[in-house]
């Protein structure tokens, strides 16, 4: 059993280690707020759960507020093969529910994790890990299997092209489709799809979409660069993207709150000081996600605003 201090740099190396000795076992990662677990078959990552809820249940969350299931619809499920079978049975508002696409709900689900998993061990507060080596059961039909090093390029891109990002788009804003929508990308086909009734917000798309973080960062980028979408306007609904907020104090600089996933996407902003949006990783995901900002100097953050608004119906 391996134990001991964890922040944002040794997470990586943790992650390295594992997929390089190929191991079986859990990484138990308790920080101030829960304890994360994150289970590994032959050092790849296969699932991440969260100490107060089923994996299983919050692929349901995922699903009903992607618009998949019936609003208000709750059932308790052990696995994820029992909540696809039971899914089966129902009469759904937007059609028949793949596996594909009930896999690629487990999939995102557990990789928004691991983005806000990084972005709360950088804000520090004291987290500790430990790993033990054990022989791990997942249902092959649906549980991932995703190597470090891709969830570790995931995170330096998700981090280098968040300004860029951010810059591009508004929160609130309409997006439709442009002239070409050939040689689309999985992900970018996924986004082509919601807006095929003349567009859809940017929130709408990254709710019913069901990607990750950072797939829908690089699907909207390389959409827009390439003119396969284009911005259309704000929606009624539009949130201001720049919020002067007051700064934290010392107290609740040292003790973050963290939101549950699939709600608030967790962002780190490195420069001019320690900058975060809170992750969600403990609690429900209809509880409101809160921003916490800490700048040398006083100023707007607009990315933080903007993130929170993409993500804040999940």
């Amino acid at each position: 059993m391996e134990s001991g201090v964890i922040n944002e740099d040794s997470f990586s190396n943790i992650l390295r280690s594992i997929s390089q000795r190929k191991k079986n076992g859990v990484l138990e990662i308790t920080l101030t707020e829960g304890q994360l677990s994150v289970s590994f078959v032959k050092g790849k990552v296969v699932e991440v759960q969260r100490a107060d809820e089923s994996p299983a249940a919050e692929v349901i969350k995922r699903l009903v507020a992607s618009g998949w299931l019936p609003q208000g619809m709750e059932f308790s499920v052990q696995d994820y093969a029992e909540a696809a079978r039971l899914i089966k049975t129902l009469q759904l508002p937007r059609g028949a529910l793949s596996d594909e696409l009930f896999r690629r709900a487990v999939k995102q689900r557990i990789l928004d994790l691991l983005y806000d998993l990084d972005a709360a061990l950088k804000l520090g507060g004291g987290a500790y890990y430990v790993f033990k080596a054990q022989m791990i059961v997942v249902n092959e039909d649906f549980s991932p299997s995703i190597s470090s090093g891709q969830i570790l390029l995931d995170l330096v891109s998700l981090k280098q092209d968040q300004s860029r990002f951010l810059e591009a788009f508004s929160a609130g804003e309409m997006l439709r489709r442009g002239d070409n929508g050939e040689g689309l990308s999985e992900e970018e086909e996924l986004v082509w799809k919601e807006l095929a009734d003349g567009g859809a917000s940017i929130e709408d798309v990254a709710r019913r979409s069901m990607l990750s973080r950072f797939h829908l960062q690089d699907a909207l980028l390389g959409m827009l660069e390439r003119g396969v979408i284009v911005r259309g306007g704000a929606s009624a609904v539009q949130t201001q993207k720049v919020l002067a907020s007051e700064p934290p104090t010392a107290s609740s600089a040292a003790s973050p709150e963290l939101t549950d996933s699939p709600a608030t996407p967790a962002a780190t902003i490195a420069g001019v000081a320690s900058v975060a949006l809170h992750v969600r990783l403990l609690q429900d995901v209809r509880v409101p996600y809160v921003l916490m900002v800490i700048g040398l100097a006083a100023g707007i953050l607009a990315p933080l605003v903007f993130w929170g608004e993409i993500w804040g119906e999940f």
